[in-house]
């Protein structure tokens, strides 16, 4: 995946170039996953903070991502146009129902994460191992469909 930014920043695999359009590689491995991001001032380094846990799981999987933004409606989530596989992190200050939201990110087979919680359209929010499993056996069903 190619990010842009404005400057340096490194932490674990990921790295930035922080000048203007300057391309680097982020993220390592063999699976390539669309990351879905609002506000627009949200970047993968910004969204790791809040979700170290998840983000380590990327790492640990080797997912390479593709940040891509949404404008926080529920029309914004969109499949992808390559069918890549998409995660899709919430905000709190989206302007659609989380519980809608959820459901759309289901139909369309999508993860839907905040904060290192996985979120669902029934019941409540889980966070730590089961999320990491939850997370692993959608990578697993996504490798799958990619094969």
């Amino acid at each position: 995946m190619y990010y842009r930014t404005s400057s340096i920043i490194k932490a674990g695999r990921w790295q930035v170039c922080l000048f203007n359009n300057c391309n680097i590689h982020v993220g390592g491995g063999n699976m390539k996953i669309r990351l879905l991001l609002f506000p627009y001032y949200v970047t993968p380094e910004s969204a790791r903070t809040f979700s170290p846990v998840f983000f380590a799981e990327l790492d640990r999987l080797g997912v390479e991502i593709k940040p891509e933004w949404w404008n926080g409606m529920l029309e914004g989530i969109k499949p992808s146009p390559s069918d890549k596989p998409t995660i899709v992190r919430a905000s709190s200050q989206m302007k659609c129902d989380e519980t809608e939201l959820a459901l759309r990110c289901e139909k369309l087979g999508f993860f839907l994460f905040y904060n290192d919680l996985w979120l669902f359209s029934v019941g409540r929010p889980v966070g730590g191992e089961e999320m990491v499993e939850g997370f692993r056996m959608w990578v697993r069903g996504r490798r799958k469909i990619e094969a």
